[in-house]
């Protein structure tokens, strides 16, 4: 059976599916070559009860640990210091017990892992905050969240797990964000070090691509990309760094899913995601004040600040030559915004008031979403003619606030937007059914 005949939509895979047995019942097919079939189109799609009891088993170890904690915190004073200690390690130990049984007895127990991996990563966070209090060992805050990540880690390989390892990320996040803003200015050991703690979950995204865990490898590339995201920050980036930073990366997503050979953006992910940010950051720039605020030139930078940024923008550039042999125009479009923002900057720099930097955005983001619909139409993408159409229409409704216009005359130009929002997708809907039929 081709696969050019059967969608790998995970609807489509899941009636295949339900279908088999009956094939089989009926002598059309014999195990070996159901069995042949599944692997080919592999899962087809997220098993919503096992997700449940994922969550489920993750929320009550969370509740578990805490109970435990505010069980001891009760008469915790009036306890030795050896008993306290003990106390203290004790949960921590339950949980490598849970571990060692969920390996060796229940491998195949998905909730199990994920409750004794995240236990575990809790467990260990008190025990050291526990330990620390009662001998009043010296310390802050930042190496208290860098300490449990690490020591966190191995939990998360062991048991691989999604929900830990989404832990990890949080607390490196958190660790980053205090080391800048509360404890001391960053250098670029720190900078470093951020990276280097997120680079260490890349592995269990390959692996859970390999076991086919679809749904938690987005999960954890989802943790991962907001974590990449956080990471951007960086003392000397004014707003006019931030947004051309993080149009970029963006951009360089979108770039880089043409280069790997996707070509449906809208509904893919995380890269429907990248195309939102982009869709923001172009709505930020077609407000006048943005652009008379912007000083980002005339200050004093950082050197890591100015790094990152042509980093971000080299990562955009570089697919971009590899998208536009490709002929994806789409790709073109949204894969070169970033760096077309930050050139857009540069010829305005001198342009009194932010007037041509303010027009040329806004023209700029009419004639983006004209070109995304017409790209749409052509390749019968409903989602993609939608998301060119929002995208001309913010350009129009954003300047009802920017500008001084008669409320009625606001109210009046939503609902022609709102129609013409209707009759395209009637129009387009139609004339899809009549090409699929013909």
């Amino acid at each position: 059976m081709s696969s050019q005949l059967v969608s790998r939509d995970s609807k489509h895979l899941a009636w295949l599916y339900s279908q088999l047995p009956q094939w089989q019942e009926k002598g059309w097919l014999n195990p070996e070559a159901s069995e042949s079939i599944k692997a080919h189109y592999g899962p087809s799609g997220v098993d919503l009860r096992r997700v449940t009891s994922v969550i489920l088993a993750a929320l009550a170890a969370l509740l578990i640990g805490a109970g435990v904690i505010l069980l001891f915190a009760h008469n915790w004073n009036e306890l030795s210091r050896p008993l306290r200690a003990f106390l203290s390690v004790l949960p921590l130990l339950c949980t490598y017990a849970l571990a060692a049984y969920a390996l060796h007895r229940v491998p195949d127990s998905l909730p199990l892992r994920e409750g004794a991996a995240m236990g575990n990563i809790c467990a260990l966070g008190a025990a050291i905050a526990l330990v620390g209090q009662t001998y009043n060992i010296p310390g802050d805050i930042s190496s208290f969240l860098l300490t449990v990540c690490i020591l966190g880690l191995p939990a998360v390989y062991l048991l691989r797990s999604v929900g830990a390892a989404s832990l990890y990320a949080v607390g490196v996040c958190i660790w980053k964000l205090n080391e800048y803003d509360f404890v001391r200015s960053a250098g670029l050991y720190d900078a470093t070090m951020f990276w280097l703690l997120l680079a260490l979950l890349v592995p269990l995204v390959i692996l859970l691509g390999k076991q086919g865990r679809n749904f938690a490898q987005r999960w954890l590339v989802a943790f991962m990309l907001g974590a990449f995201a956080i990471g951007l920050y960086v003392k000397g980036w004014d707003l006019w760094a931030t947004l051309t930073g993080y149009a970029c990366l963006f951009s360089a997503v979108v770039s880089f899913r043409s280069w790997s050979g996707g070509a449906r953006y809208i509904a893919a992910f995380p890269f429907a995601a990248a195309l939102a940010g982009l869709l923001v950051i172009l709505s930020v720039a077609s407000f006048h004040d943005f652009w008379k605020e912007l000083d980002f030139f005339n200050s004093p930078v950082r050197a890591e600040a100015v790094s990152v940024l042509v980093i971000l923008v080299l990562a955009s550039v570089i697919p971009l030559v590899f998208v536009y042999r490709r002929r994806d125009w789409m790709g073109v479009l949204w894969g070169g915004l970033g760096p077309v923002i930050l050139l857009l900057r540069l010829v305005t720099i001198n342009a009194p008031d932010g007037a041509v930097g303010y027009f040329l955005a806004n023209l700029m983001g009419i004639a983006l979403g004209a070109a995304t619909t017409y790209l749409g139409y052509r390749a019968e993408r409903m989602g993609t003619v939608n998301f060119g159409m929002l995208t001309m229409s913010l350009m129009f409704l954003l300047r009802f606030f920017d500008e001084d216009l008669p409320m009625v005359f606001r109210g009046m130009a939503f609902i022609v937007i709102g129609v013409a929002f209707i009759v395209v997708n009637l129009r387009l809907g139609a004339k899809f059914r009549k090409e699929r039929q013909a």
